[in-house]
Parts: structure tokens; C-alpha cells; sequence
């Protein structure tokens, strides 16, 4: 893979994780009230889907970091 290309992905991993910072967000902001159990239970699992969902994205943004050293280690 080149350098513009990997540029490109990298980009497009960040974006990806500011949209789910941003449903993080809004999840946040519309917080079900405490009686209302079935509701907070999905509203969890929408948090720890978008929790989950952004450390795989810092993962997968790790990981092409370092191809990109390694590469320039190489050149």
C-alpha cells in the first residue's frame, strides 16, 4: 500500500471514529429516567456498542500507524 493511500484509510478510520464520539454524544444527551428499565437497558447496549465499536477503530488506527513506521523504516 502507498503513502497516499494509507493517508486516505487513515482518514477515513478517524472520521469513522468521530461519528460514533458523536452518537456517543447524542446518546448521552438523551438519557432514558432511572424507572425506566427496558429503556436503559437498550440504551446501554447502544453506549457499549459505540464504546466497543470506537476502541476497535483506535485498534484498526494503531495498527496502520505502525505499518506506516515500519514502511519508512524500510525506505
Amino acid at each position: 500500500m502507498n503513502n497516499k493511500r494509507m493517508n486516505l484509510l487513515i482518514d477515513l478510520i478517524c472520521l469513522k471514529i468521530e461519528f460514533c464520539e458523536k452518537q456517543l454524544n447524542i446518546l448521552y444527551s438523551n438519557k432514558p429516567i432511572f424507572f425506566q428499565k427496558k429503556r436503559i437497558e437498550d440504551y446501554n447496549k447502544k453506549i457499549e456498542k459505540c464504546e466497543n465499536r470506537i476502541i476497535d477503530l483506535y485498534r484498526q488506527l494503531e495498527g496502520e500507524i505502525d505499518c506506516i513506521i515500519r514502511m519508512e523504516k524500510i525506505y
